[in-house]
């Protein structure tokens, strides 16, 4: 067995108001995709943990993270507030969306040491976790996102991997930019982040427009200004990733799974089909299996097709992508 899932039925209890896309819906209906195309077993599945306060501190101020944790127990129940935030977008919180943002993290760092265990059962593990995470920068959630479940694993696995891992790769193909992972790592060239992304007007989070960027030219950002070009627009992106890791070399590769650029999501503004997920995720083990010993791990971040099924069928494309 080489690949694994992260998944757990308390990625529900993160309750937001009827307006949001990012609802519960999402990873129950991946997961019930999951199991019946027989991708989920009980030999594969894995049991989050919750990440700790200063493993979040890796990446995040204290202040974001009380306040986050403030917020959140102010509510009742599933009483939903709207959370304050440094910056543009929406973050609704409920009285468990504290401890579920905390179980979102440590599902990936829950992937880290499963892959780096010197068993080495699992190379490649896909979480399907919410609340999702590359818009909340250091300082601040925002845009559906509570912490950075991305860059807390990145930066955990430099930190505890430090032998093994010297630089990581974070491949980010949701429809936005990851506004948050690129703050966060710009000046650490020890990360790599590379995102391709719709950008035109005040298309959220209005970031990602400077192609090359950060520390020695570890950041970069492929906008995408056409629904019409932008398959074509990210196929040629990757091509041009995978010279540059010729050279990056990376010891690790950590996918920010979005699947809001399908052409049937509801946002509306890619045209990437089932199939591409699929291809894509091929060519990010490519990149893994020659340069970091075929690790990878993939953390679930947008996508809203949960009622029309192109969500769940994307996700499951993937996976059948990280088992083949």
């Amino acid at each position: 067995m080489e690949f694994g899932i992260v998944s757990s039925p308390l990625y529900a209890n993160h309750h937001v108001s009827g307006v949001v896309f990012e609802q519960p819906e999402r990873t129950i209906t991946i997961g019930a995709e999951l199991i019946e195309k027989k991708l989920m077993t009980e030999e594969n599945n894995l049991e989050p943990r919750f990440a700790s306060y200063w493993e979040l501190r890796l990446v995040h101020t204290a202040g974001m993270i009380e306040e986050f944790k403030k917020r959140a127990e102010m509510a009742v129940g599933d009483q939903i507030l709207s959370h304050p935030i440094l910056g543009p977008g929406q973050m609704d919180v409920c009285g468990e969306s504290y401890h579920v943002a905390c179980l979102a993290a440590g599902g990936a760092l829950k992937a880290v040491d499963v892959v780096m265990a010197a068993s080495n059962t699992f190379q490649r593990i896909f979480c399907c976790v919410r609340p999702p995470g590359h818009h909340a920068t250091s300082s601040a959630s925002m845009g559906y996102c509570a912490f950075n479940n991305v860059a807390v694993a990145a930066a955990y696995a430099l930190n505890r991997y430090s032998e093994q891992i010297k630089r990581v790769l974070i491949i980010d193909w949701d429809i936005h930019h990851g506004n948050g992972t690129q703050e966060i790592f710009l000046d650490n060239a020890k990360v790599f982040y590379f995102s391709t992304h719709f950008f035109k007007g005040d298309f959220f989070p209005g970031t990602g427009s400077v192609k090359e960027t950060g520390k020695d030219g570890t950041n970069m950002n492929v906008p995408i200004s056409t629904k019409r070009k932008y398959r074509e627009a990210v196929f040629n992106a990757f091509e041009a990733l995978a010279e540059k890791m010729n050279k990056y070399k990376p010891d690790l590769v950590i996918i920010s799974a979005g699947f809001d650029a399908h052409n049937d999501d509801p946002m509306g503004i890619g045209n990437l089909t089932t199939d591409d997920f699929r291809e894509l995720t091929s060519k990010a083990r490519t990149i893994a299996d020659k340069w970091a010993k075929g690790r990878v791990i993939s953390i679930l971040e947008g996508g809203y097709g949960y009622e029309n099924g192109s969500l769940p069928e994307a996700a499951a494309a993937h996976v059948e992508a990280m088992k083949d």
